[in-house]
């Protein structure tokens, strides 16, 4: 759909009201000036994906929409006229910010737009009680904030502005700091993400690594009462096993020189199900019997980590590296949220 079309519909408001706001917006500069057609057509591709983000028979219902622009082509502004239009129409919002430094930019321009009493901010700096270590720390690097907010005047803000820490921390730790919720009652309109935000872990594992996870599960047995105990036969070490098989049948098909490696589903749900009970401590206290004390961090850790990079497997993105002969595994520090836009100003975005 192309946006011009979306004029006249009530997911978001209307697309003329938008456009004015981002008129009144570049008028505001010094000197003042209208946007350029390019500026106009990042902003209707930010209110195409917008109306894409918030309704329910899209194809792109439960992702994220992405946005990308070249670097100086309008994608702050337009996210910021949006985010005023929508204040202006009793929609709510929130802009998702990478550096503190970059939030008083952006608080300075929906005031020049009358909108300081319907914004607020959500920030380590910003909220009333900061540290003044962290007030310091910002002022000597020329950053100083121009208003504090309580947590409850933030949630209750028709337009939010935060940052990514704060988004991922609502996201995945299921904390609210008032970024999907308005006033605690209903759902933001619109959250606009400022820039590509890091969404992605990764992980490398081998083989090996794999194998001698399951050695040490199924041969110490351990004294005494423990929460799980593990053997051959445990489904937990059976589904490492299974991994390892065929982590080697990849690297086979690598050392033959094939131009097609071995394709197999690494690590499949089953077995993440199965490993899943794994706890650090049946790790740690297996070690603790068989490793000397100077070198049980770092087996620890090695070992922790290889079961995460088993689960990332398990949701299919994951490659071998013949060069390293390592395997190579991806998982989402967020996962998509309804009525999500990401600006960014690279392209493309991997998985999005």
């Amino acid at each position: 759909m192309h946006p011009k079309d979306l004029l006249g519909t009530d997911a978001l408001g209307h697309l003329e009201g938008f456009l004015s706001v981002l008129d009144e917006l570049y008028r505001t500069f010094t000197p003042s000036r209208s946007p350029t057609e390019f500026e106009k057509g990042t902003a209707l591709a930010l209110w195409s994906a917008a109306q894409q983000a918030v309704s329910p028979d899209t194809p792109t219902t439960g992702k994220m929409v992405a946005v990308s622009s070249v670097t100086g082509g309008g994608k702050t502004q337009a996210a910021i006229a949006l985010l005023a239009y929508l204040a202006r129409v009793g929609k709510s919002g929130a802009l998702l910010i990478t550096e503190l430094s970059e939030i008083e930019t952006a608080l300075e321009s929906f005031r020049k737009l009358g909108l300081g009493d319907a914004v607020a901010v959500s920030s380590s700096l910003h909220k009333s009680d900061a540290d003044p270590a962290t007030v310091k720390e910002y002022a000597l690097k020329g950053v100083h904030r121009s208003g504090v907010w309580t947590e409850e005047e933030a949630k209750a803000a028709p337009v939010l502005v935060s940052t990514h820490a704060a988004w991922r921390a609502e996201v995945e730790q299921k904390k609210d700091h008032g970024i999907y919720t308005h006033n605690e009652k209903a759902p933001r309109s619109l959250v606009i993400v400022d820039e590509e935000p890091q969404l992605e872990r990764a992980y490398e594992f081998q083989s090996a690594m794999v194998g001698a996870l399951a050695d040490l599960l199924s041969s110490v047995d351990l004294p005494g009462d423990f929460r799980v105990h593990f053997n051959d036969a445990s489904p937990a070490v059976l589904a490492l096993r299974s991994i390892q098989r065929k982590c080697e049948t990849v690297m086979d098909s690598g050392r033959d020189g094939r131009k097609q490696l071995e394709r197999v589903d690494l690590v499949t749900l089953d077995e993440a199900e199965a490993f899943s009970g794994i706890a650090p401590s049946d790790i740690f206290d297996r070690l603790s019997l068989t490793v000397p004390l100077p070198l049980r961090a770092e087996r620890l850790r090695n070992f922790t980590r290889t079961l995460a990079a088993l689960k990332a497997a398990s949701q299919g993105r994951c490659f071998f590296s013949i060069q390293g002969s390592a395997f190579h595994a991806f998982d989402r520090t967020c996962q998509p949220a309804a009525g999500t836009v990401l600006r960014d100003g690279r392209a493309p975005l991997n998985g999005l």
